[in-house]
Protein backbone atom coordinates (compact mmCIF):
# COMPACT_ATOMS: atom_id res chain seq x y z
CA UNK A 1 0.00 0.00 0.00
CA UNK A 2 1.37 3.44 -1.00
CA UNK A 3 -1.70 5.85 -0.07
CA UNK A 4 -4.53 4.92 2.30
CA UNK A 5 -7.04 7.99 2.89
CA UNK A 6 -9.13 5.66 5.55
CA UNK A 7 -11.94 4.45 2.57
CA UNK A 8 -13.75 0.95 4.03
CA UNK A 9 -13.52 -0.56 0.40
CA UNK A 10 -10.32 -0.49 -1.54
CA UNK A 11 -10.13 -1.32 -5.57
CA UNK A 12 -7.26 -1.67 -7.61
CA UNK A 13 -8.31 -4.16 -10.90
CA UNK A 14 -9.97 -6.82 -10.68
CA UNK A 15 -9.14 -7.11 -6.87
CA UNK A 16 -11.33 -5.68 -4.47
CA UNK A 17 -10.07 -5.58 -0.19
CA UNK A 18 -12.51 -4.76 2.48
CA UNK A 19 -11.67 -2.95 6.29
CA UNK A 20 -12.58 -5.55 9.18
CA UNK A 21 -15.47 -3.51 10.11
CA UNK A 22 -16.64 -3.36 6.54
CA UNK A 23 -16.16 -7.30 6.06
CA UNK A 24 -18.22 -7.77 9.22
CA UNK A 25 -21.42 -5.10 8.04
CA UNK A 26 -21.63 -6.78 4.69
CA UNK A 27 -21.79 -10.43 6.28
CA UNK A 28 -24.20 -8.51 9.25
CA UNK A 29 -26.52 -7.35 6.19
CA UNK A 30 -27.77 -9.98 4.70
CA UNK A 31 -26.48 -9.16 1.48
CA UNK A 32 -25.91 -12.31 -0.97
CA UNK A 33 -23.33 -12.98 -3.92
CA UNK A 34 -19.91 -12.09 -2.04
CA UNK A 35 -17.27 -13.84 -0.04
CA UNK A 36 -14.17 -13.01 2.09
CA UNK A 37 -10.32 -14.29 2.26
CA UNK A 38 -7.45 -13.81 3.92
CA UNK A 39 -5.26 -11.00 2.33
CA UNK A 40 -1.85 -9.72 2.73
CA UNK A 41 -1.06 -5.85 3.06
CA UNK A 42 1.99 -4.44 2.98
CA UNK A 43 3.13 -1.10 3.65
CA UNK A 44 5.75 0.58 0.75
CA UNK A 45 8.16 2.76 2.04
CA UNK A 46 6.28 6.10 0.27
CA UNK A 47 3.47 4.96 3.14
CA UNK A 48 5.85 5.20 5.84
CA UNK A 49 7.54 8.49 4.83
CA UNK A 50 4.07 9.70 4.13
CA UNK A 51 2.28 8.38 7.25
CA UNK A 52 4.92 7.59 10.04
CA UNK A 53 3.57 5.90 12.80
CA UNK A 54 0.58 5.43 10.92
CA UNK A 55 -1.12 1.62 11.35
CA UNK A 56 -4.07 0.46 9.07
CA UNK A 57 -6.64 -1.91 9.96
CA UNK A 58 -6.87 -5.20 9.19
CA UNK A 59 -8.21 -6.02 5.64
CA UNK A 60 -9.74 -9.03 3.85
CA UNK A 61 -10.09 -9.79 0.54
CA UNK A 62 -13.94 -9.34 -1.15
CA UNK A 63 -14.35 -11.48 -3.53
CA UNK A 64 -17.73 -11.06 -5.42
CA UNK A 65 -19.81 -13.11 -7.00
CA UNK A 66 -21.28 -13.70 -10.82
CA UNK A 67 -22.90 -10.90 -12.32
CA UNK A 68 -26.86 -11.33 -11.77
CA UNK A 69 -26.20 -13.97 -9.38
CA UNK A 70 -26.89 -12.05 -5.87
CA UNK A 71 -26.40 -8.35 -4.82
CA UNK A 72 -23.00 -8.03 -5.49
CA UNK A 73 -21.30 -9.59 -8.82
CA UNK A 74 -18.20 -8.94 -11.12
CA UNK A 75 -19.29 -9.31 -15.10
CA UNK A 76 -16.89 -11.38 -17.40
CA UNK A 77 -14.77 -8.50 -17.98
CA UNK A 78 -14.22 -7.80 -14.82
CA UNK A 79 -17.03 -4.86 -14.13
CA UNK A 80 -18.15 -4.72 -10.84
CA UNK A 81 -22.21 -3.99 -9.91
CA UNK A 82 -24.69 -3.85 -7.15
CA UNK A 83 -28.41 -4.67 -7.25
CA UNK A 84 -29.88 -1.48 -6.41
Amino acid sequence: MEVWSGDAILETFPVFIVTEDAKNALLESGLSGMAFDEVEVTLSDLFRELYPGRTIPTFAWLKPGQASEGDFGVAADGRFGARA
